[in-house]
């Protein structure tokens, strides 16, 4: 992937070196850090899986930690550990 760019002068911006998710429900913060092939292989699946809704695929991918984490997951026929699993 080609450099982010400052968005006024075009300049190439450092490399990211933290990525803090903000959960506004219990005011919490988690900081964490990647590789840049960990940041690159996100990329790549974020415009796959954004290619995939524009084309009107939104296929559900169980598994346990998406599934234990969702809040459809009381009412999901596609859930993790579900007998209902298609």
């Amino acid at each position: 992937m080609g450099a982010v760019r400052h968005p006024e002068t075009g300049e190439p911006l450092p490399a990211a070196s933290r990525l803090t998710l903000y959960f506004t429900e219990n005011d919490r913060a988690v900081t964490t850090t990647r590789t840049s092939e960990q940041l690159d292989e996100f990329r790549r699946r974020a415009v796959e899986t954004a290619k995939r809704m524009r084309n009107g695929d939104f296929t559900a991918t169980p598994d346990q930690w998406r599934c234990d984490r969702c809040d459809y997951r009381l009412i999901c026929p596609s859930r993790w550990g579900s007998e209902r699993v298609v």
